[in-house]
């Protein structure tokens, strides 16, 4: 089976709640500890990413040269973010 190089991207949203006073704090630590990663992009490299705060609300754009690329990247943003989170409402 050949697999076929097809450019794809996508994009994930992530909420957090206006009413929670912690909501935003924690947002901005999550954005600041993510953000580092969507720096270091070469075109030897197989995606390439963006990382935007905008109130409660943290969006990530993936593109990639195909769906494997796409996949791992998305994949190492969820559990970046959801080890920031867990460790952030730990504290």
């Amino acid at each position: 089976m050949i697999l076929a190089r097809k450019p794809c991207r996508s994009e994930i949203r992530f909420f957090f709640h206006q009413n929670n006073r912690r909501a935003r704090p924690v947002a901005e630590a999550a954005f600041s500890a993510l953000r580092p990663d969507t720096t270091y992009f070469s075109k030897d490299y197989s995606s390439m990413s963006e990382i935007f705060l905008d109130d409660h609300i943290i969006t990530i754009r993936v593109e990639a040269n195909d769906i494997p690329s796409l996949r791992a990247s998305l994949n190492s943003y969820l559990r970046l973010f959801r080890l920031c989170v867990d460790t952030l409402s730990d504290i």
